[in-house]
């Protein structure tokens, strides 16, 4: 028998198909973990699936997830958290923490290796650039990292990097055309902020918007840009939280940086408001900004100006966040977000904010582009891994505290309705979630090492 007549071991029927460039009426045929085709002449499947109604894209790849097992994970841990990123959509993700980095190829071997058994999705994971590592960079990346998590300010126990140890690691970066993954809040002015605020006793969310100023974000991406253009490095910048800064990088990209711009779904739907409302249910860093920067945001999402939509999964626990609604100091930052992520930006699509191919564009191809995975991961073409969503694009959700997957066990979204949600996800052509179960259970998801890295394809 042909290829091209081969039979398939599973067809998802009658579905409408979306990529980056439109949808279309096809059917997908999968066999041995991988897509066999869209689309093309009927073949005969061992199983189908219905998805008349439905529709039908590549899973999930979100690049900047925080899963702090070993280390906190009564806040979160594998299981937990790749379980919530099943239900999300998410079948591919990249995960670093701050209670125990990745910061040289022994430390990536050794987690690599927990994580056996753990995954309901498949997981890659980053390194981590310190003070201490700079020199043993290119060891990491050639042992499998994607990226490099760098902050330009001192934040989560992880130390700000700059000056002459930002240029060390950008020049090491460029030498092997690596990726680094940029933090940008300028040190300086958010520490001497926080400094006034505290001595003023300012405790409430306001103190929040007053520390972490859209000044110091703007201060710390020019600094940044600059900086990758002067070295060359490859960066995605993480979670631009306003427009502004949007348009700050894209100038620094048109000047010579290569840089890559990541938004998360908090900015597209929180505000300053919240922030002073919620205290520290609202507490992230960058804040969330004003209403017209939100909608400039939408804006600039909906014109691709943005690259890549990530969650910035940040889990922390009920009893932490309570402890900042007296005073705000007294709480981590973090929102967990990973299983959020599709749905809110379903609901961008829902209200017109959003073409559905531009969901797909920035939150399957494009960060499978920039980690460099595509098109094994983020597409559904011929050869890619089988890794396909389910959308049911009328299907709400009110969001409420314990209805949540996550193991923190509340949302950024609580309260809020979403509209459109995945119903099946399937990670290389099995089914890991379906309307609330998780049937393959935790030991379907794997390890996968940067592609090209050790001698892997």
């Amino acid at each position: 028998m042909a290829a091209e007549d081969a039979a398939a071991e599973l067809a998802i029927r009658g579905g409408t198909v979306w990529s980056p460039a439109g949808s279309r009426r096809a059917d997908v045929y999968l066999a041995a973990g991988r897509v066999l085709d869209v689309g093309g002449p009927s073949r005969p499947a061992a199983t189908s699936i219905d998805a008349r109604g439905l529709w039908v894209m590549p899973g999930v790849v979100d690049g900047h997830v925080h899963i702090p097992d070993p280390g906190r994970s009564d806040r979160e841990d594998f299981p937990s958290g790749t379980a919530a990123a099943a239900s999300n959509g998410t079948t591919f993700l990249l995960e670093h923490h701050h209670s125990d980095p990745v910061l040289d190829a022994g430390a990536l071997e050794r987690k690599s290796r927990y994580l056996s058994g753990r995954l309901h999705v498949d997981v890659g994971l980053l390194g981590a650039v310190h003070p201490g590592n700079v020199g043993g960079l290119r060891a990491l990346w050639e042992a499998g990292a994607y990226a490099f998590k760098l902050f330009t300010c001192a934040l989560h126990g992880a130390p700000a990097v700059t000056g002459d140890v930002l240029a060390r690691a950008l020049a090491e970066v460029a030498s092997f055309d690596g990726l680094v993954l940029t933090h940008c809040e300028d040190e300086e002015i958010t520490a001497a902020a926080g400094r006034e605020l505290r001595e003023a006793g300012a405790t409430g969310g306001e103190a929040l918007l007053a520390w972490r100023t859209l000044e110091a974000e703007l201060a710390a991406a020019g600094a940044m840009g600059e900086a990758l253009r002067l070295s060359g490095a490859r960066a995605v910048i993480a979670h631009a939280s306003h427009p502004a800064v949007v348009d700050r990088l894209r100038a620094a990209r048109g000047g010579g940086a290569r840089l890559l711009i990541e938004s998360c779904p908090h900015y597209l739907w929180l505000t300053e408001d919240d922030v002073r409302a919620r205290g520290p249910w609202a507490k992230c860093t960058p804040p969330a900004r004003s209403e017209q920067a939100r909608a400039g945001l939408w804006r600039l999402v909906a014109a691709r100006e943005i690259d890549l939509i990530s969650a910035d999964h940040a889990p922390t626990t009920i009893e932490e966040k309570r402890a900042g609604e007296s005073d705000i100091w007294e709480c981590p930052f973090g929102l967990p977000g990973v299983e959020t992520t599709l749905s809110a930006m379903l609901t961008g699509v829902a209200q017109g904010l959003v073409e559905m191919s531009t969901v797909v564009a920035l939150m399957c191809e494009g960060p499978a582009r920039a980690y460099g995975i595509y098109p094994r991961k983020g597409a559904l073409r011929p050869g890619s891994d089988a890794d396909v969503v389910i959308v049911d694009p009328r299907r709400e959700r009110l969001v409420r505290r314990g209805e949540v997957r996550t193991k923190a066990g509340w949302s950024a979204f609580e309260g809020r309705l979403l509209t459109g949600r995945a119903v099946r996800t399937l990670v290389r052509g099995v089914t890991v979630y379906e309307e609330g179960a998780l049937p393959a259970g935790p030991a379907h998801g794997r390890y996968v090492p940067r592609p090209g890295a050790a001698g892997r394809p």
